[in-house]
């Protein structure tokens, strides 16, 4: 093997070691005790895995707050469940010992996730859990997904023996698409080069000095400050700057592009509950092997003009199909879309409610009003609030 000047194998070796040191002396550098030492560099915490209502950041709090509120009446959702109710008005209008789990931009897979890994797992044991959904939700999994992704990994949802079954495809079909090439070589270099590490030290340290720099008005703690900033500016008061021909979470889809590994962007036309295609059934199968009981409730859109599209024209059918099984399988169902006195002027913006009491209050009532038979069915009528 020759190592002569101009010949191959040197230029070869030239390559290789270049590469070699670009990469192992930074690893090197970036896994050195002195250097974390030095910098005071410090472990990357677990990251919030959801903003959600009462301070629910991961499963572990988001149980641990289950144990210490011990509701009867649980109400699982994304944004749909934020923008429509406020939990103290609610339960001054109907009494019920009520908490509202509710992380803004998930679909069925997370509230699948929720309803097991906090839920059922905090042993509290609600006597009801509903869930707000629109439209197919319920049965379309792979909607929005991309927007699910870190949730999901951190609350460990792959490992659940139902996940292969209803999202084995999906995993397939990302892993193959260009975000799922782009994930695996990130996680493979964060895994060399402790970078995540790094960017978690460098946050910490700009914000450090920001929060320093700008402590004025009352004595305030860094954390404190920071959950004030992250609630100012949560999804759930950021929804009207998106698009304006779209809205709500649509706009934000539209501006990221499609969600790959979807089922070629198309609703499911038709309602089949096997436990190939969602997590309803498994959703099921945990309230009744846990002793509570589903109430399953459909939100009013905002009224828009018809498109005529084959989804829109089959949803009566789809939502009646599954209204009888959920009724089979000892599920409940309320659907607020033919309630008159939900007007156009109660909605922000996409299908989200005002916040402003003067449309929130009034919806929580004709809301409750329109489940109260159902609910106090299940929970009994309690003292409420005159």
């Amino acid at each position: 093997m020759s190592f002569q000047s101009g010949s191959p194998m040197r230029s070869v070796a030239q390559l290789v070691c270049v590469i070699g040191i670009a990469v192992l002396v930074p690893a090197l550098i970036c896994r050195s005790d002195s250097l974390e030492k030095s910098l005071r560099v410090r472990d990357v915490k677990q990251k919030r895995v959801m903003r959600a209502s009462g301070g629910v950041e991961d499963a572990p709090t988001g149980r641990a707050i289950l144990q210490a509120a011990k509701p009867e009446w649980v109400l699982i959702g994304n944004s749909m469940l934020n923008s429509r109710i406020e939990p103290n008005y609610l339960t001054g209008i109907s009494g019920q010992r009520l908490y509202k789990l509710s992380v803004s931009g998930t679909k069925s897979p997370m509230w699948y996730l929720l309803l097991k890994l906090v839920v059922v797992e905090s042993g509290v044991k609600p006597k009801c859990v509903t869930i707000f959904y629109r439209d197919r939700d319920l049965t379309w999994p792979e909607l929005r997904m991309h927007r699910n992704e870190e949730m999901v990994d951190r609350m460990k949802g792959r490992e659940q023996p139902e996940w292969p079954i209803v999202m084995g495809a999906y995993d397939r079909a990302q892993a193959m698409s260009w975000p799922g090439m782009m994930k695996r070589v990130s996680g493979t270099m964060d895994g060399l080069f402790a970078a995540e590490k790094m960017r978690e030290w460098a946050r910490w340290k700009m914000k450090k000095v920001a929060f320093k720099f700008t402590a004025l008005g009352p004595e305030m703690t860094d954390e404190d400050r920071r959950d004030e900033l992250n609630d100012a500016l949560s999804m759930d008061y950021q929804r009207s700057d998106w698009a304006s021909t779209l809205q709500g979470e649509d706009a934000e889809v539209e501006a990221q592009g499609p969600d790959p590994g979807t089922r070629d962007g198309e609703e499911p036309i038709v309602f089949d509950p096997s436990p190939q295609e969602s997590f309803l059934p498994y959703m099921v199968d945990l309230a009744k092997r846990n002793g509570f009981i589903l109430h399953f409730h459909k939100v009013k859109r905002r009224p828009d003009p018809p498109t005529g599209s084959e989804a829109e024209l089959t949803l009566p059918a789809y939502t009646e199909a599954l209204k009888a099984w959920l009724k089979e399988n000892g599920c409940l169902f309320t659907d607020e879309g033919g309630e008159t006195s939900i007007t156009e002027e109660m909605y922000h913006d996409g299908d989200h409610i005002k916040t402003d009491p003067q449309y929130q209050r009034p919806y929580m009532e004709i809301f409750w009003r329109n489940v109260q038979p159902t609910i106090e069915g299940v929970l009994g009528p309690k003292a409420r609030a005159k």
